[in-house]
This record gives C-alpha cells, structure tokens and sequence, in this order.
C-alpha cells in the first residue's frame, strides 16, 4: 500500500511540474533575434559563382500560419535543365498556435505520397539530414531538409522540440533556419542526389554567413 502511495505521489508531482514548465514556456518570453536577411543570401560554388534562378512567390498569409519572419523559395536553373528547388524559412521566435512544420505533414497535405524516408549523412560533413523521395503520381522528387540554428544543425522534429524548450528554459534566442532542398528524379535518382548534396552544402555555408554576419554565435 505505501509503495502504491509513493508511486501516486511521484506521478503527481512530476504532472504538477509538468503543468508548471508548460505554462511558464508558454507565458514566458524569450529574447528575440533580429531579423536574418534571407532574401540577401547568396548560393555560391567552389569559383565564387551563382547559377541563375527566379524567385518564387510566397504568400503573406503562408508566412503567417508558418509563424515566419523570413521567407524564401528559389527554383535554380543547372546547365543540364535540371530544378532545384530551395525553400527557407527563417523563424525569430516559437509563436503559441505555430511551430516549424515537417515536410513529412506538409507533403501528404499538398498531395504528395512518400515513398521513401529516412537520415544521410550531411553534405558538409557534419551530423545527418532528413531524406525523403515523394510523388505526387507524375512526378518523384528528392528532398533533403533539416533545421538549422546559429551553432547547430537539427535533423527532426523531436531534436528541435527538446532544443527549443531549452532555449527558453534559459530565456535564450530561438531562432532557426528552415531549410528544404528538392529535385526531380527522372533523370535517376543518384544524378538528383548529387544535384541536392551540392546545394544542400552551399546553402549551409550561406545560412553559417548569415548569422556570423549578424555577430550571433
């Protein structure tokens, strides 16, 4: 009987704490970063140079319901006529009612079937990235996305949901790069792997020089 009580009363107390954490990481407020300047960044090879690309459109109103301070999405143009396309959105701080949403909901939402998933190493040589093939029944596209901070690379959602809480346990920036990086595969999906790790590596190096560039660390 007294184990049952102390077993009762552990539960309680870790509900309770539980209670208090949630609403302390709710009503608190953390700082909150200046802006990234994402719409300046720039994705350059080993010579220095930039392939062309058009900017794509975003909607205001899908800014709003991401919770995003920044956005961008570019469709860059290979000399073999393959696109590239790179989305990013720039978050200053976790908002109640919003959160970085995963690919993995987002696809399945627009229409898009997953066929594959998974974790690869990162093309820049450190931690791992998030991998995903999709089709929406006329095309399959490889995507490579992950979660990027002023001194790490996040790869799920667990990760960053455990990385965020800290930061505002410590009322410290919350602040992230979301990134996603899709090709298509007709053309064979290890020639779309190659195309994908070679942006996925300069857009890295592009957001690292965004937030050294700010002083953040």
């Amino acid at each position: 009987m007294d184990r049952k009580k102390t077993i009762f009363g552990i539960v309680a107390v870790t509900l309770v704490l539980a209670a208090a954490a949630g609403n302390y990481l709710r009503f608190s407020a953390p700082s909150v970063a200046s802006g990234l300047g994402l719409d300046a960044y720039r994705l350059v090879d080993a010579s220095g140079a930039e392939g062309s690309f058009e900017v794509e459109p975003i909607d205001q109103e899908f800014l709003d319901l991401l919770g995003a301070r920044e956005g961008s999405f570019r469709t860059y143009r290979e000399g073999t006529g393959q696109s590239v396309w790179v989305f990013m959105g720039y978050f200053d701080r976790q908002k109640e009612g919003s959160q970085v949403h995963s690919p993995k909901h987002c696809y399945p939402g627009s229409g898009w079937n997953i066929l594959e998933e998974g974790k690869v190493p990162a093309p820049w040589g450190e931690g791992r990235v998030k991998r995903l093939i999709v089709s929406d029944g006329k095309e399959d596209r490889l995507v490579y996305y992950w979660f990027q901070t002023a001194s790490r690379v996040l790869n799920d959602v667990f990760a960053l949901k455990y990385y965020l809480t800290r930061q505002a346990v410590l009322r410290q920036s919350q602040d992230l790069v979301f990134v996603r990086i899709s090709a298509s595969t007709g053309d064979g999906v290890q020639e779309a792997e190659q195309v994908v790790q070679e942006y996925a590596q300069r857009v890295q190096h592009a957001i690292s020089g965004l937030y050294q560039g700010r002083g953040l660390h």
